[in-house]
C-alpha cells in the first residue's frame, strides 16, 4: 500500500484515487467542511476504517459521534472493562476463536488486545438501506460502564455485563426488487472502539497488526492479503488472562520455592537423627 496523509481543509475533497480512508483516532473536532468531505466519499461508494477511543477528556470531543449517527451508528462515552484480562482491567482481549464469523476473521487464531476501548452500537430503524455486521466482541466476563473517570472498579448495579460490540462494519444494501450494478461501488465503513490497539507501540504485538491489515486489505478489495502474516523476525508475544497470571505466579514464586525449601529441611532433619 502507498499511505499518504490527507488534509482536507486543503484538499476539500477525497483525492479520486483514493481507495481506503483512516480516521485514527481524532483528538480534536473535525471542521465542517471535513465532514462533508467525509460524507460525499462515503455516499459515493468510499471505504474508510473509523478508529473512535472513548472520551476521557471533553476536551478530546471529536464530534464523530454525531456524524456516524447520520447510518444508525451510536457511540455513547462508555469504557469496556475485562477483569480476566493478564494485559489490564482497561485492556479487553478477544482471544483465538472468540472472532464474530465475518470475512474479516475467517480463519484467524491469534489474540488481539485493545487498550482504552468503547462500545459500538447499531439502531437499524434509523438506517434505512444499510446494514451492520459485528467482527469483534468481547468476552461474556467483560463490562462496559460510564464511569470513564477515576476509580475503573465494576458495579454489577450499573454496569452492563458482556459480549459487547466492539468493532463492526457498515455497509450500503440493495434494495429488494433492484438489479445490483457492477459498476457502481457499495459504501463499507469498518469502525473500531479503539485506536490504540494500532499504533506503533503495540501493532506487533499478539495479532494486533494482522487484524489491522486485514480489515485494510478487504477495505482495499486486496482479498488475496487477508490472511496471517508470516512474522519477518520470531517473536512472540504471550497474552495471557487473569487466571493464568495468577497460577503463574502461585506456582513459580509461592509453590516451587516452598517446596524446595520443604525438601531441604526433610533432607537435614533426616540427617540430624542419623
Amino acid at each position: 500500500f502507498m499511505v499518504k496523509k490527507l488534509h482536507l481543509l486543503t484538499t476539500e475533497k477525497i483525492p479520486d484515487d483514493a481507495d481506503v480512508v483512516i480516521l485514527g483516532g481524532p483528538r480534536k473536532p473535525l471542521m465542517d467542511a471535513e465532514k462533508s468531505a467525509l460524507k460525499a466519499y462515503l455516499d459515493q461508494g468510499g471505504q474508510m476504517l473509523l478508529l473512535l477511543d472513548p472520551v476521557l477528556d471533553p476536551a478530546d470531543e471529536s464530534g464523530l459521534e454525531v456524524f456516524v449517527s447520520t447510518w444508525g451508528l451510536r457511540l455513547d462515552n462508555n469504557l469496556i472493562l475485562d477483569p480476566m484480562s493478564g494485559l489490564g482491567v482497561a485492556i479487553p482481549i478477544i482471544n483465538p476463536g472468540a472472532y464474530v464469523p465475518h470475512e474479516l476473521t475467517q480463519g484467524f487464531d491469534l489474540a488481539s488486545f485493545y487498550p482504552l476501548s468503547r462500545a459500538i452500537a447499531f439502531e437499524a430503524s434509523q438506517a434505512k438501506g444499510y446494514r451492520f455486521d459485528p467482527f469483534l466482541e468481547t468476552s461474556v466476563d467483560t463490562w462496559l460502564t460510564k464511569a470513564v473517570e477515576g476509580d475503573l472498579s465494576i458495579d454489577p448495579n450499573r454496569d452492563q455485563k458482556g459480549p459487547i460490540i466492539l468493532g463492526g462494519v457498515l455497509s450500503e444494501t440493495i434494495p429488494f426488487g433492484t438489479e445490483p450494478d457492477p459498476d457502481k461501488k457499495k459504501m463499507r465503513l469498518v469502525i473500531i472502539g479503539d485506536s490504540d490497539f494500532a499504533t506503533n507501540s503495540v501493532v506487533q504485538a499478539a495479532g494486533n497488526g494482522d487484524l489491522l491489515l486485514n480489515v485494510v486489505s478487504w477495505l482495499a478489495d486486496e482479498g488475496d492479503l487477508v490472511a496471517i502474516r508470516p512474522k519477518e523476525v520470531p517473536t512472540t508475544t504471550l497474552v495471557l488472562s487473569a487466571q493464568q497470571t495468577n497460577l503463574i505466579f502461585s506456582v513459580s514464586v509461592i509453590l516451587l520455592p516452598l517446596s524446595v525449601m520443604g525438601f531441604g529441611l526433610f533432607i537435614w532433619r533426616g540427617r540430624r537423627s542419623l
